[in-house]
């Protein structure tokens, strides 16, 4: 039930239109020389709409959230007091939207890695409250609570940092309205393609639930969320250079499609590895973490399916990026809605086949199709036609990756099933694609990576 909260409070928190998202693109600019939107005027702007929207969403959430619960606490007899936790915490986490544009101003004003250590301690905040809610307390509602005030310390640790120190740049004047609009046409676009996005992930969770009941709903979401920790690392790796390459493209368009086609070529080899591990792996690590008492083969199916989409999707996850950071927001707007709804149309029919794994292959197979789309259009901002892309992307990849996922396979069709031969595949793979990474040394570009890296944020 909470896991269900959580999903509808990422759609309702898309009611800021995306704001935050602009105000990173237009600070960048501004520090590229920009001076038209100061960061000052931005935040305010961005303040003040979070907040009216916040006032007219938490209304909503409630409505929701207590009808939902309303009706599941029959079904697994939820006490009246945890209920009315559940329902509170949903709402508060739906208001996190009034603090979120501090978060988005520190990584527009070039302090990612300060916001990132902000993330780091909401982690600990919520590795730290689960333990003692589950060791200590023992009780549903203080898990609840956890993963709540976990969600809300990095952006009010955000909001205390820039309060403290710039409160009296902040400016709430007429101008807040044109700066406001001007956010607005450059967010809205951005926001349809990453509300598409966050539909998709955040529906697999809500169709399982509808078609499958919530037994299914915990095995889908035990492999989505080692699916959502690899998609997390992959954009901890690509978005710090959001900023950086709004600032570029303001300076010099060149350079920074120069930067665009290094991004691309790093995100796909680093992610197109973690998954290629993570799938030969699949099942031992699920054994041990979940144990004997769940279907294990079928969990580890879906995982695979996960991973095998989140490849494909790593290419295109930076050209969203690309296209927003040279002020072309919207620009995969078709491809993202089309995705979405073969996702949800494929998913209510795959799950009503197979369950879980139905709705894990209607979210990884329509990208097989899509990506072509893709490429295509992303060609108006890397300048790389269709055929280049395969020994840009795709030939690297099965150099590097094919030999350790040769022997791979052969390791698992042969070796007995237990819980520790089932990782020596992995190992398998990472040492054969260290060593051919080595021989082939030179279809990485190691220098251009170090580029990259050193780019000012």
């Amino acid at each position: 039930m909470w896991l269900f909260v959580l999903a509808i409070t990422s759609y309702l928190a898309y009611a800021d239109l995306g704001v935050g998202g602009a105000l990173v693109h237009f600070g960048s600019r501004s520090r590229g020389g920009d001076a038209s939107l100061p960061v000052a005027t931005l935040l305010s702007s961005a303040i003040v709409w979070c907040l009216s929207i916040s006032l007219l969403m938490a209304p909503v959430a409630y409505l929701i959230f207590n009808h939902y619960v309303g009706i599941q606490s029959e079904k697994t007899h939820l006490s009246s007091a945890d209920a009315a936790v559940l329902v509170v915490c949903g709402v508060l986490v739906v208001c996190l939207m009034i603090v979120r544009p501090f978060s988005s101003a520190l990584q527009g004003a070039g302090m990612l890695v300060l916001e990132r250590k902000l993330q780091l301690i909401g982690v600990a905040v919520r590795i730290a409250g689960t333990l003692i809610a589950c060791t200590v307390l023992g009780t549903f509602y203080a898990l609840v609570i956890a993963e709540t005030i976990a969600l809300a310390v990095p952006p009010c640790l955000a909001a205390c940092i820039l309060l403290r120190n710039h409160w009296r740049h902040l400016r709430f004047d007429r101008k807040m309205l044109s700066t406001l609009v001007e956010m607005l046409q450059y967010s809205v676009r951005s926001f349809v393609v990453s509300l598409a996005g966050n539909s998709i992930l955040q529906g697999g969770t809500l169709v399982v639930g509808l078609v499958a009941g919530p037994a299914q709903v915990s095995y889908y979401n035990a492999a989505f969320r080692i699916y959502a920790g690899v998609r997390q690392i992959s954009s901890w790796a690509v978005e710090p250079f959001r900023s950086s390459l709004s600032r570029t493209f303001y300076k010099s368009a060149s350079e920074a499609e120069d930067l665009i086609r290094t991004l691309i070529r790093m995100s796909t080899l680093l992610v197109s590895f973690g998954c290629l591990f993570l799938m030969f792996g699949a099942a031992p690590l699920l054994r041990l973490w979940l144990g004997e008492a769940v279907p294990i083969d079928a969990v580890s199916f879906v995982l695979i399916i996960l991973l095998g989409g989140l490849m494909l999707n790593s290419l295109h996850s930076v050209l969203i990026l690309a296209s927003d950071t040279a002020n072309k927001p919207g620009l995969f707007t078709r491809e993202q809605v089309t995705w979405a709804v073969s996702f949800f149309v494929l998913g209510f029919i795959f799950g009503n086949l197979w369950g879980a794994v139905g709705v894990a292959a209607a979210l990884s197979l329509p990208l097989v199709i899509l990506e072509f789309s893709y490429v295509r259009r992303a060609e108006q901002i890397t300048h790389l036609r269709g055929r280049d892309w395969w020994c840009f992307c795709i030939l690297p990849i099965v150099a590097l990756f094919g030999g350790g996922s040769l022997v791979s396979l052969i390791l698992v069709a042969y070796l007995p099933g237990t819980v520790w031969n089932g990782f020596m595949p992995c190992v398998a793979f990472a040492f054969c694609s260290a060593v051919l990474t080595y021989l082939l040394r030179r279809l990485v570009p190691f220098r251009e990576f170090r580029t990259l890296l050193a780019s000012k944020l």
